[in-house]
C-alpha cells in the first residue's frame, strides 16, 4: 500500500513538472538583418515564420529580434520581396543559446550573396559602446577604417573576396561624437568620410563600407551602420 501511494505521488509530481521542464528548455537567440545589397528593393524579414520587419531597403537594417528555440530546433530566417517570394534566408541548426546573429545580404541584388555572422560579445560598460567593421564594398579594395583617431579595422578586404579578412575585431570606445574615415590601406588615400555622428553608450555597433566608385549616383561608396 505504501509502495503504491509512493509511486502514485511520484507520478503526479512528474506530470506536474512536465510543463515547467518544457518551458525551461526554450533558449533565446537574437537575430538582426542588414541589407547591404546594392539596387535592392524594400524587403521583409521573417524569423521563425513570423514577420519582424518591413521596408528594409539598401543600407537599412532591422532591429534585433529574439526567437525562443528548443534544442535541435532550426533557426529559420527568410527574406521576402514585395510579392512574398523568399529571395534569401536559411535554416540553421548550429546556433548557440544567448548568442547574437546578424544575417547580411550584400553584393548587387541581382547577384546577391548572404552570410550569417555570429557573436557572443559581452555588453559594454556604462559610458562605453562596442563596434566592429565589415567590408562589404565591391570596389573599395584593401581598406582601413578610423573613428576619430581610433583605428577600428586595418587592411580589410571585400567580404565576397575573402571573408576571413573582411571583419575587424570588436573595439570598445567611449560614447561621444565621431567622424568616420575609410582609407585605402596601400596608398593612404581617403576614400570616404562622414562626421558628427553621435553614439550613445550601451550599444553594440556594426559599421560597414558599401557601394562603388563606378556608380557614384545610384550606389556611391558610403558607410552603413546598425546598432543593437
Amino acid at each position: 500500500m505504501n509502495i503504491s501511494l509512493r509511486a502514485l505521488s511520484l507520478a503526479i509530481m512528474a506530470i506536474a513538472l512536465l510543463p515547467a521542464c518544457k518551458k525551461k528548455c526554450y533558449q533565446k537567440v537574437s537575430v538582426q538583418f542588414i541589407n547591404a545589397s546594392m539596387h535592392s528593393p524594400y524587403l521583409s524579414y521573417y524569423l521563425q515564420g513570423s514577420k519582424r520587419a518591413d521596408f528594409v531597403g539598401y543600407t537599412l537594417n532591422s532591429n534585433s529580434h529574439t526567437a525562443d528555440l528548443l534544442p535541435g530546433e532550426p533557426l529559420v530566417i527568410e527574406i521576402k520581396d514585395g510579392t512574398g517570394n523568399v529571395i534569401a534566408g536559411g535554416s540553421y541548426t548550429n546556433w548557440k543559446p544567448n548568442w547574437h546573429y546578424t544575417f547580411v545580404m550584400y553584393d548587387d541584388y541581382a547577384t546577391r550573396k548572404t552570410t550569417l555572422l555570429a557573436d557572443s560579445v559581452s555588453w559594454p560598460e556604462t559610458g562605453k559602446f562596442k563596434v566592429r567593421f565589415i567590408h562589404l564594398s565591391t570596389e573599395a579594395g584593401r581598406v582601413d577604417c578610423l573613428m576619430n583617431t581610433d583605428t577600428i579595422a586595418q587592411d580589410r578586404t571585400y567580404y565576397g573576396t575573402d571573408s576571413t579578412r573582411a571583419l575587424g575585431g570588436t573595439i570598445t570606445l567611449n560614447a561621444g561624437t565621431y567622424s568616420f574615415l575609410l582609407k585605402n590601406h596601400l596608398t593612404g588615400q581617403n576614400l570616404f568620410s562622414v562626421s558628427g555622428i553621435g553614439i550613445q553608450d550601451n550599444r553594440v555597433l556594426d559599421v560597414y563600407a558599401v557601394g562603388t566608385f563606378s556608380d557614384s549616383i545610384g550606389t556611391p561608396l558610403q558607410f552603413g551602420w546598425s546598432a543593437r
